[in-house]
């Protein structure tokens, strides 16, 4: 029996997975707790229902390979993730010559959720020393497995892809890490996988080479100078996305708001047009090409309403500062007027309020 399709669905009940995802994909793979009886198929939901029953149906499972299975309970309507497919990741290093090298690919494990590191005949290390260079990675460091020859420490591996940058006159199915991993994660129901990295100086040799089942290289520029700790890091990187694994979730600005209606940007732009007239910035320009102008580019930029209100605020301040600024001319010119005696001259103007729209809306 091939592998089956697992769909990505999540319903609170049975039913509504059936119905939406027999809709969708053409083959269907439910596996009730108490039997190992699978279904296929958009016609096999009702003899399914009629040989199991409504009691038995108590879980399946909703998860897209080559991701995590999550499993879905009937009775409470929760997903429940199962374990990683990135525990079935062996990451295998061949005569490794720097114990600098094995910390960095620890942390690069530890970093991405992989575990299981063997190396074939490695140079002297001292676990302790890794854990230096690795911090906090003693779970990962405690499992490293030794053997003597690359045979044993791949006997178990159902897939294994070396990543090497040598040409080989061999005709030998070629990866990306990107492609390697899809690769890797659509053997990983089946059983274990591996990635194999070779000597820092001279690689993997072709004996070891002729172990994998495909060769992976890592597209750089002709200088062509990566480490195994690197290349096993961007390997493992590639891994882990595609597993679904990318866990960790940075935090957003710590002052971030929403995203605002479509009423305050109106306010801003509005706001924005009298403080460019009060600046005279229309006299020998398009107004309303330039206001056009304005809207396309505060749309593209795509602020939340913190920042669009720092706009309009500062659109209002121009015309605040144009208010107070011509109130102290007229201020100054009418003392000066009383002080000499003299008429204050026509064009001093003395009513000079400026009033923002909404302006206490924008609690400036």
């Amino acid at each position: 029996m091939n592998a089956p399709k697992i769909v990505s669905a999540v319903a609170v009940n049975w039913y509504s997975v059936a119905a939406e995802a027999s809709d969708i994909w053409p083959e269907i793979a439910v596996l009730p707790n108490d039997t190992s009886w699978w279904c296929w198929g958009r016609s096999d939901w009702s003899a399914w229902k009629r040989r199991c029953g409504d009691a038995d149906a108590v879980s399946c499972v909703v998860s897209t390979v080559p991701q995590r299975a999550q499993w879905l309970d009937f009775r409470s309507g929760l997903v429940v993730m199962s374990e990683s497919f990135l525990t079935a990741v062996t990451v295998v290093l061949y005569e490794s010559q720097d114990p600098i090298n094995i910390g960095a690919v620890v942390r690069a494990m530890k970093n991405m959720g992989v575990w299981d590191l063997r190396l074939v005949r490695p140079c002297h290390y001292d676990p302790n020393r890794l854990e230096q260079i690795a911090h906090d990675t003693r779970d990962v460091v405690e499992r490293i497995q030794h053997f003597e020859t690359l045979d044993e420490a791949l006997a178990d591996c159902v897939r294994v892809i070396a990543f090497s940058g040598r040409r080989r006159a061999a005709r030998w199915a070629r990866h990306t890490p990107r492609t390697a991993a899809v690769d890797l994660l659509e053997h990983a129901p089946a059983g274990r996988v591996a990635i194999m990295f070779g000597r820092e100086d001279h690689g993997l040799p072709n004996d070891a080479l002729d172990r994998a089942h495909a060769v992976a290289t890592i597209p750089t520029t002709a200088h062509f100078s990566l480490n195994v700790a690197q290349a096993c890091l961007l390997a493992l990187y590639e891994l882990h996305l595609h597993a679904g694994d990318a866990t960790t979730r940075i935090a957003g600005p710590k002052h971030a708001a929403g995203t605002p209606r479509m009423d305050e940007y109106e306010r801003t732009f509005a706001d924005a047009e009298r403080a460019l007239a009060a600046l005279a910035y229309f006299k020998t320009r398009n107004s309303e090409l330039i206001m056009r102008n304005v809207r396309s580019l505060l749309f593209r930029a795509a602020p939340d309403a913190r920042e669009l209100l720092l706009v309009r605020t500062a659109a209002i301040e121009v015309l605040r500062t144009i208010e107070r600024e011509t109130r102290k001319a007229v201020d100054a010119a009418l003392a000066d007027a009383a002080s000499t005696g003299r008429a204050p001259a026509p064009d001093v103007a003395t009513d000079v309020a400026v009033e923002p729209s909404g302006a206490s809306e924008a609690g400036a």
